[in-house]
């Protein structure tokens, strides 16, 4: 059975093909290069057709989509317009989260949480008429928050919490909108995130934020505070004192104590709702999904101290992940497929021919220097403890929003200026962000204070005393980092680069973000890596066996 999911027209749209157990799954961005694209996934499409060798769309036994805010008929149009002639079936917004979770988790059953900004809508009847939605006698609802639990192929929904008109504000539409309110894209919950612990408490804020009811946790904010100059009123019901402040404007100690506020009730909220579901459901497993599950801080409060034995949070938490979570909810649920696809690594994309690589080398031969040396990773460890700046793009890409040693920046976690230099001359990004560090999953509890895997970077946990300052380029300023962890039976490259790192250095780990730069997506193709040494700082690309340098 094949089966298609797509996600389109909200952002980070892309699409993803599940056939009995195997997948592929890419962005649009990644394709067309517009930061969380909102596309039709035409290109997607095409990407994951290709890698599975069909020539016809009509070979794929379903396709299912999302619904959100009424984009059904455009999403149905945009199938059609692909020449699909077979079933189509549309799903609600967190079924797809969810199914994008538990059907990749390596558990047989499971609690599942999804919180996001927003999902599918849902109507109120005041007396159960449904007849009224036509005479506009209806109250507006919107999901927010889901609990469900699955059990071998199946997925059931325990309940869901809505967003309504006298409270709109649900824990993932409060960052969002607490995001623009700093001056940042509604989808830059990493800038919040980074900036926090460089805030401090504020008397004048409220000490209770959530109203958390029965496990149902919002905000009380009225919607039509939304329709004329929302983040004045946002500000002046939950900021007093501060203002929104302007995208040029510098960043003070207003924004700075905001984001520490914003992210420590999130933290709070999301605790509470993993401790309700753990008493509803008695599981010993929870997976989590949504764009809230981006939050590593709150997810290593959730899995040390929620009550559940195992946690799994797919690496493509946010809408990035719809895709994914259509196709396993249409294979599972729709037509009852029982082949288990356990995600055990991130990269769901195309692997790349040496004839494609070979053709993008020498596109660009004049303006730059390329050798196939023996040992690429012993060359990049070396330069990287030289203090080089290395460009390692290598396999299929990542599915989702973090680097993972396919599309990777890498730098040396012993320089305490590495920051600065990938902020300043790589990223160019703001100065505060941090980097995570990729390490030896042997040696993680050596220098962090963690006691399980955190292989899709979605764990935020504290360095040991003494350890920072041994690695200050992979430590934020309150002594935490987002770590991503390998195995031992991790056969990846990036595991080779970093343990020829570690027989260098002694220490078992790397500084590793994302291979792009501010405002556009992570680089995909051998050419994108090759641009992206080009017109940055990198002093070096290991592009599979090839080591690239630029002819200056």
């Amino acid at each position: 059975m094949r089966v298609l999911g797509i996600h389109a027209f909200i952002h980070d749209s892309g699409a993803c093909l599940v056939s009995d157990g195997d997948v592929i799954a890419i962005s649009e961005e990644r394709l067309d290069r517009v930061k969380h694209s909102a596309a039709f996934p035409r290109l997607s499409v095409r990407y994951v057709l290709k890698e599975f060798g069909l020539k016809d769309i009509n070979i794929v036994d379903l396709i299912v989509y999302d619904l959100f805010e009424g984009c059904g008929p455009e999403v149905l149009k945009g199938i059609r317009e692909l020449g699909y002639r077979g079933r189509v079936q549309s799903i609600r917004h967190h079924d797809a989260h969810a199914a994008s979770a538990y059907f990749a988790s390596p558990f047989d059953e499971s609690a599942v949480m999804v919180v996001d900004g927003a999902g599918s809508n849902g109507v109120e009847y005041p007396d159960d008429q449904p007849e009224h939605f036509l005479s506009g006698n209806f109250v507006w609802m919107q999901e927010v928050q889901s609990f469900f639990r699955g059990s071998g192929s199946k997925l059931n929904i325990i309940r869901r919490t809505f967003a309504t008109p006298e409270y709109s504000l649900g824990i993932g539409f409060l960052y969002g909108l607490s995001c623009e309110y700093l001056g940042f894209d509604k989808l830059d919950g990493g800038k919040l995130m980074g900036l926090a612990p460089y805030g401090k408490p504020r008397r004048n804020f409220r000490s209770s934020l959530f109203v958390n009811s029965d496990g149902h946790c919002l905000i009380p904010f009225n919607r039509d505070q939304f329709e004329d100059d929302y983040l004045k009123n946002l500000g002046a019901a939950l900021f007093p004192g501060t203002k929104p402040r302007g995208a040029e404007t510098r960043l003070g100690p207003a924004q700075r104590d905001i984001a520490y506020y914003v992210q420590q009730k999130t933290e709070e909220a999301m605790f509470q709702q993993a401790k309700y579901l753990r008493g509803l459901t008695a599981s010993g497993n929870l997976c989590l999904a949504g764009g809230v599950a981006l939050n590593g801080a709150a997810n290593t409060l959730i899995a040390e101290k929620a009550g559940f034995e195992n946690v799994f949070i797919q690496p493509a938490a946010s809408d990035a992940g719809i895709p994914l979570g259509c196709a396993l909810y249409g294979y599972h649920v729709v037509l009852g497929g029982e082949k288990r696809f356990r995600m055990k690594h991130a990269f769901l994309g195309r692997r790349y021919t040496s004839r494609e690589i070979a053709s993008a080398i020498n596109k660009y031969r004049d303006g730059i220097i390329a050798d196939q040396p023996r040992n690429a990773m012993r060359i990049a460890a070396r330069a990287i403890c030289d203090g080089k700046i290395v460009g390692f793009f290598q396999g299929a890409s990542e599915f989702g929003p973090r680097a993972l040693g396919s599309r990777s920046i890498l730098a040396d976690p012993r320089r305490p200026d590495v920051k600065d230099v990938l902020n300043k001359k790589v990223k160019f990004r703001e100065s505060y962000r941090p980097f995570a560090p990729t390490v030896l999953q042997e040696h993680a509890a050596e220098f962090f204070e963690i006691s399980h895997e955190s292989p899709f970077m979605l764990h935020i946990v504290r360095a040991r005393p003494g350890k920072a300052r041994l690695v200050p380029g992979a430590v934020h300023v309150d002594g935490t980092a987002r770590i991503q962890t390998v195995q031992k039976r991790d056969a990846s490259a990036i595991r080779a680069v970093v343990m020829e790192f570690y027989k260098l250095t002694g220490v078992p780990m790397l500084v590793n973000t994302s291979m792009n730069v501010s405002g556009e997506p992570i680089v995909e193709t051998p050419e994108d890596a090759i641009q992206c040494l080009l017109n940055t700082g990198l002093d070096m690309l290991v592009l599979e066996s090839w080591i690239i340098r630029k002819d200056v």
